[in-house]
């Protein structure tokens, strides 16, 4: 019988972050307990092996980085006889053909390909990708968001979160019965719970591999942070003084604005949209809903946990924040920025220092004050 990999393949802001962590945190455990390896420990490689597919695996339209990492990608699932777990939401964003030449690829290498998708409600999924834009470098506005969202469908945010349209690219190389969707659970449940569904999943007992203690999730902003960010990324994006997307890969991104904002702020008010898009919200859930259940795919947890509700998520609509609003957060951000930069500096300063030693390297500070 072939060996297996389960590829997790997001969807975005459905808990990716904290199941990707917990398979790092474990990778030695998984290997020597339950028979299963994750191939790679960085976020970085993966995106590497879904952007060579993305770019059909053509090296003249591949960066040599992404090349570097198919090829190690490869090279490890050959070595290792047994299962294999890899998770990344870019995988979400496979055109039916593009998924065909991935699976046929993994295939050759003897392995059996099962997709693990998760999804979540788009009431809280609307907001939070917006977010995530916007932490990533982004520039447009909530309701211009909105706005595109609802008159075109292929934007994004519909290649990536319209759960219905990627579980039909994957079960039509992979078959109904190696695809797995799992339902988000809403954050008033044990937040153990996506695990505990995931793991079962992908073979693993989630008692016998627990998640760390205090994983790394990807943290959200209130309404008023995230917009000061968008204002912030106006003005580099404008000047041309700083590329946000410096490097093609998520690396670079992760030094945008956004990701340095994590302290202060009242994130109590979380991002959501105005009651009048509820109904659109509503019916464009149903027809996912019942989409994925025609499909005939494995389900944990319910899709009833994709309907949304009669009112939008609890939280504020960022469209309404105010100038003044603005101006008086804008310094506690400006200093978590600067904070963040400047420990990044020291950091790379003295993994240069341990790399060279006994070069002569001038301080931060002696190098700032000249």
């Amino acid at each position: 019988m072939a060996q297996v990999i389960h590829l997790h393949i997001g969807l975005p802001k459905t808990g990716t972050s904290f199941v990707q962590e917990t398979l790092r945190a474990n990778r030695r455990l998984l290997r020597e307990s339950e028979h299963i390896r994750v191939p790679f420990h960085t976020h970085r490689r993966l995106y590497g092996v879904a952007l060579m597919a993305g770019r059909g695996f053509d090296p003249e339209a591949t960066p040599e980085w992404a090349q570097t990492h198919w090829q190690d990608f490869v090279d490890r699932v050959r070595r290792w006889d047994g299962d294999l777990v890899a998770s990344h939401e870019a995988l979400s964003m496979l055109g039916p053909g593009r998924v065909g030449m991935l699976v046929d690829r993994i295939t050759e290498l003897g392995k059996t390909v099962r997709v693990v998708m998760t999804v979540r409600d788009l009431a809280r999924q609307i907001p939070s990708f917006w977010q995530q834009q916007v932490k990533a470098g982004g520039t447009e506005s909530f309701p211009d968001f909105l706005d595109r969202i609802r008159t075109d469908r292929s934007v994004r945010f519909w290649q990536q979160c319209d759960a219905a349209r990627v579980a039909q690219s994957w079960s039509e190389h992979v078959g109904a019965d190696n695809l797995t969707v799992i339902t988000v659970p809403s954050r008033s449940t044990p937040s153990d719970t996506l695990w505990d569904r995931f793991a079962p999943a992908i073979g693993i007992d989630p008692l016998a591999v627990p998640p760390p203690e205090v994983p790394r999730v990807n943290a959200s902003l209130g309404v008023v942070d995230i917009e000061l960010v968008r204002r912030m990324n106006l003005i580099v994006s404008e000047r041309g003084e700083l590329s946000l997307d410096a490097t093609p890969h998520h690396h670079g991104r992760r030094a945008a604005i956004g990701r340095r904002v994590t302290s202060g702020g009242d994130r109590s008010e979380a991002p959501t949209y105005p009651a009048a898009l509820q109904p659109w919200v509503v019916e464009e859930s149903s027809h996912i809903t019942e989409a994925l259940a025609a499909l005939g795919c494995s389900v944990v947890g319910s899709l009833d946990e994709l309907m949304p509700g009669s009112e939008p998520p609890p939280g504020r609509d960022p469209g309404t924040v105010t100038d003044d609003e603005i101006a008086r957060r804008a310094p506690e951000v400006l200093h978590d920025v600067w904070l963040s930069y400047e420990e990044t500096v020291l950091r790379l300063h003295d993994r240069l220092r341990a790399a060279q030693p006994g070069a002569d390297l001038a301080s931060p500070d002696e190098e700032w004050d000249t």
